[in-house]
């Protein structure tokens, strides 16, 4: 009885430590930090041309739809 449940302790320890899909894990983390990096170097970077950009296109498209009405 005893060396059953031993048995189960061991299997169960031996499944949480289990390296299976670690890699995957590690790209999927890797990827998030460095879209998140590249993102945020984007935005500091272009912010004010995106935000002036935005604010143009923006303009353009409610005059067009005032001359259009």
């Amino acid at each position: 009885m005893f060396q059953a449940i031993e048995f189960k302790i061991l299997e169960l320890y031996n499944w949480v430590r289990s390296e299976r899909g670690q890699t995957t894990a590690e790209y999927v983390a890797v990827t998030a930090v460095g879209v998140a990096l590249a993102i945020t170097v984007l935005w500091l970077t272009l912010g004010d041309a995106l935000d002036t950009a935005v604010t143009d296109i923006a303009g353009a498209i409610t005059s067009f739809v005032d001359s259009t009405l």
